[in-house]
């Protein structure tokens, strides 16, 4: 029995030498946040309080701090980590100083900052918005506007005053567009990947010269400089909409920019519903109807085909270059249906032609229990049909400002479904 237990204790020894050395990737990361995880990491926005943590476990306020610091050295320059007092009696994190002498954050009452307790989402946009305020990047938008872009969302009742604008805010610059569709979950939790994510994602937009924009495949100047050779000037900076209708979308326009280019002199009549049409008489009347070449297979050999898909006229120009780029492509992407307008109660934005399907069959809608709603099977690098997350379909997409199904928001998947909106 002796030497038994002498064995157990070498056993556990060994264990925990094992988990000591283990490599800094080794901690639990979801399968989806891997590869922009990395990049982060590359980006130097993991804080050291983070290391060898679950990725996947809520976010606390102090951890936050910490990010929020990386962020805003990225976007300034400014690395400093000093704070010049303690403010808060339940804590002497210098992160969590550091973000209170910033203006980032705030305590909770009576001297304390909860630095344990979990961040919910819209405490996190709360932090990010004063991110922006601080750096100067922040929009003109107002709290009527912000209430206006947030009330298409079935949850909006339940976001605090405080978190209007923020919100919008993030809306406005797409910054995200919500955690499931047509749900914001302001009171939901925040998971350390998804806020790593976010981290990086800000770091792209607001550090344009240096950073790699990956969803994408292009640093940020090279997006610049394609946008400068296609003259991307919206109705917004003083076109008509018959002038917008030939200009391609691109990822660098922000909701405004979007709803200027669908709704252009209607913007205003239509400003109670929006993004989404009063009805479906108001909707017809701006779809038309766009030939797109395709690559299918039939019994094994690729056939070229060609699809008629109805589309909202001041996207059509830019669905008729999505197409073509993926026509185009080495790899062969074969298509068997697709389906952008159709009009549909509640928010989707097949109502207005600015969202499409491709594939449904293979790139199933999911929902966050994992239940299939729509849809088959979604497998991925096995049947060529699936839409894989990194691949060039999403990044042609995504370069003309298109948000996929399959990562745009934080439970539920919808493979199939590439978005202007958001949803």
């Amino acid at each position: 029995m002796q030497q038994k237990n002498k064995w157990k204790r070498y056993f556990s020894i060994a264990i925990c030498i094992g988990m000591f050395l283990l490599p800094s990737n080794a901690w639990a990361i979801s399968d989806w946040a891997k590869e922009d995880f990395a990049l982060a990491q590359s980006f130097d926005l993991v804080p050291d309080s983070l290391q060898h943590k679950e990725m996947t476990e809520s976010i606390t306020r102090a951890e936050f701090c910490a990010l929020a610091l990386l962020i805003y050295e990225q976007i300034t320059g400014d690395a400093s980590s000093q704070a010049s007092a303690q403010h808060f009696t339940d804590t002497f994190d210098i992160n969590v100083d550091r973000a209170y002498e910033l203006g980032l954050v705030g305590g909770r009452g009576n001297g304390m900052f909860m630095p344990d307790d979990g961040l919910t989402r819209e405490e996190m946009f709360g932090l990010l918005y004063n991110l922006l305020c601080q750096t100067g990047y922040h929009t003109d938008l107002t709290v009527d506007e912000a209430s206006e872009m947030l009330a298409v969302f079935d949850d909006y009742e339940q976001i605090a005053d405080w978190a209007v604008l923020p919100l919008g805010m993030m809306l406005e610059l797409n910054l995200t567009s919500g955690a499931n569709p047509n749900l914001l979950e302001p009171k939901g939790a925040t998971s350390r990947e998804q806020a790593i994510l976010l981290a990086l994602r800000f770091t792209q937009q607001f550090h344009p010269q240096e950073v790699l924009i990956a969803s994408a495949g292009q640093t940020s100047q090279e997006i610049v400089e394609d946008q400068s050779q296609d003259t991307i000037t919206l109705a917004s900076r003083g076109e008509s909409s018959a002038q917008t209708a030939s200009i391609l979308a691109s990822a660098a326009e922000n909701q405004k920019d979007k709803l200027q280019r669908i709704y252009g002199e209607n913007l205003s009549a239509y400003q109670s519903t929006l993004p989404h049409y009063p009805n479906e008489d108001a909707a017809i009347k701006d779809m038309v109807t766009i030939t797109i070449p395709a690559w299918d297979l039939s019994n094994g050999k690729w056939v070229s085909k060609t699809y008629d898909i109805i589309v909202h006229k001041n996207l059509a120009a830019t669905y008729q270059q999505i197409f073509t780029e993926i026509y185009n492509l080495s790899e062969k992407f074969p298509i068997h249906d697709i389906g952008c307008y159709a009009w549909r109660s509640g928010t989707s934005g097949h109502s207005s032609g600015t969202a499409i399907d491709i594939n449904a069959n293979e790139n199933p809608q999911i929902s966050g229990d994992g239940a299939v709603l729509a849809g088959i099977a979604y497998e991925p690098g096995v049947n060529p049909y699936a839409i894989t997350e990194n691949g060039a379909v999403v990044q042609i997409f995504a370069r003309y400002g298109f948000a996929w199904g399959g990562n745009a928001w934080i439970h539920s998947k919808d493979y199939m479904h590439f978005t202007y909106f958001g949803f």
